[in-house]
């Protein structure tokens, strides 16, 4: 939408990597390889504009630096034996450890996900290092409704390309289960 020229998704669970390859997309899985590096070799070391995009704390949830104490829903990926030592499973400031280090030098990193807690190991070293700029807060919904509608009216986006299961309002908790499993689901429709 913006004219980025190459768009990198880094994630692990297979449903939403292939959803964001099928969309142009440039996968890494972090269970098989280090993303910093990968973005490093992709960018010949000039790094990249970076957002995160997942909306909670990416991986984590475990209480430790101040995280959610959600480990319970992290269920479904053992990383117990991940040779990655760029991957730390409980730690939430992964994706913005990764983003501080995989980022163009004097960018600015974008976090419009949700860190709702204090944390006590925030990279505030390399973000001065690096002279990169941090934007976060919830997104301004509301500042972008008209832009987003017009663009789906005139058919620039399909929304319905991200959407994986349409169900019935009263079938909402077995909707959260599935999203809150992983399994399969990106965005959910409810119809009355």
């Amino acid at each position: 939408m913006r004219g980025a020229a190459r768009v990198f998704s880094i994630d692990h669970w297979p449903t939403r990597l292939n959803k964001t390859k099928d969309l142009g997309a440039e996968i890494i899985n972090f269970d098989n390889e280090d993303p910093v590096e990968r973005i490093k070799k992709e960018t010949s070391g000039k790094g990249a504009i970076c957002i995160d995009a997942v909306g909670y704390e990416a991986v984590g949830h475990s209480g430790r630096n101040g995280g959610s104490g959600n480990a319970s829903r992290n269920k479904g990926r053992d990383h117990s034996k991940l040779s990655n030592p760029a991957y730390e499973p409980s730690n939430p400031l992964q994706v913005i450890n990764w983003m501080c280090q995989a980022a163009r030098k004097y960018s600015t990193i974008s976090i419009p996900g949700v860190y709702g807690a204090a944390y006590d190991q925030f990279p505030l070293g390399q973000l001065f290092n690096r002279e990169l700029q941090v934007r976060l807060g919830q997104c301004p919904v509301k500042k972008y409704n008209e832009q987003l509608l017009h663009l789906f009216e005139v058919g620039r986006i399909d929304p319905t390309k991200i959407i994986s299961h349409t169900m019935k309002l009263d079938e909402a908790p077995k909707a959260y289960d599935l999203f809150d499993k992983k399994e399969d689901a990106t965005k959910i429709v409810f119809k009355p």
